[in-house]
């Protein structure tokens, strides 16, 4: 048995699944390497990143699956659980995939296709909710700028969506867990990571006098349309969780 590590990137772990297949050595866990706590017990194999190999990989499950499919496999590695109980989870579901092709996903009854589908609900769950949650701001050059803290890494997500919606505007987009920016510049969108510059920005606003008008109407508007007679708090925190209202304009904590 081999616990395989590699440098927690996508690619890296379809790397990880090519180098499965050729040595046919059976992974005990597939583990992050900065995660990786030794084991004198278990035989250990570093994974570099191969991008011939992963996108090899990658074709071949598109083929099985098409690229929604192929974009659910994204979702579950996007989940915020540790990655050796989700290396695992996502392998065995690919192993299934490559021996039976894409009608594997149909099989809710076998556990590892229920483990997968619950890695990836939780994280498309979110991004689901952020598109709806993000409060973008407006800073003084008239750059929008939002900060969020999810539970999973879905700021690759939302990019494209935002980037969709806001064609015209440039924004950045915060993950305050992970330390991750997505950066739209009215065209093109990227994503950077640990960047202090990016970072300098959020801890200095200078916000612009339409922002804080905007802001000042939204939280009047707001107070306005509620029912004070008819709150629910317990309702309320099911349709916007009580996790998320640290970076809701609205909601004064």
């Amino acid at each position: 048995m081999t616990i395989y590590t590699y440098d927690g990137s996508f690619m890296g772990f379809l790397s990880v699944v090519f180098e499965i297949y050729e040595t046919k050595r059976i992974p005990s866990a597939i583990v992050c390497d900065n995660e990786y706590q030794t084991d004198f017990f278990s035989e250990v194999s570093f994974v570099k990143t191969d991008e011939a190999k992963a996108e090899r990989v990658e074709r071949k499950l598109i083929h099985h699956l098409g690229n929604d499919g192929f974009s659910r496999i994204l979702s579950a590695f996007s989940c915020g659980v540790d990655s050796s109980r989700k290396g695992l989870i996502i392998f065995n579901f690919i192993r299934l995939v490559l021996k039976h092709g894409g009608s594997v996903c149909e099989m809710y009854n076998l556990h590892a296709v229920s483990e997968f589908n619950s890695l990836a609900h939780k994280t498309d769950k979110e991004a689901h909710y952020m598109q709806g949650f993000l409060r973008f701001r407006i800073v003084s050059d008239g750059t929008l700028i939002a900060e969020y803290a999810p539970d999973n890494d879905i700021t690759h997500f939302l990019i494209p969506y935002f980037s969709h919606r806001n064609a015209e505007n440039r924004f950045i987009i915060r993950d305050t867990n992970r330390e991750i920016y997505g950066l739209y510049n009215g065209s093109e969108w990227t994503l950077a990571s640990n960047e202090p510059r990016l970072a300098r920005i959020f801890e200095d606003i200078a916000y612009s006098e339409d922002e804080l008008v905007f802001r000042e109407l939204w939280q009047q508007y707001y107070d306005t349309v509620s029912i004070a007679s008819r709150k629910n708090e317990r309702m309320r925190s099911q349709f916007m969780p009580r996790r998320y209202w640290k970076y809701l304009t609205e909601i004064v904590i």
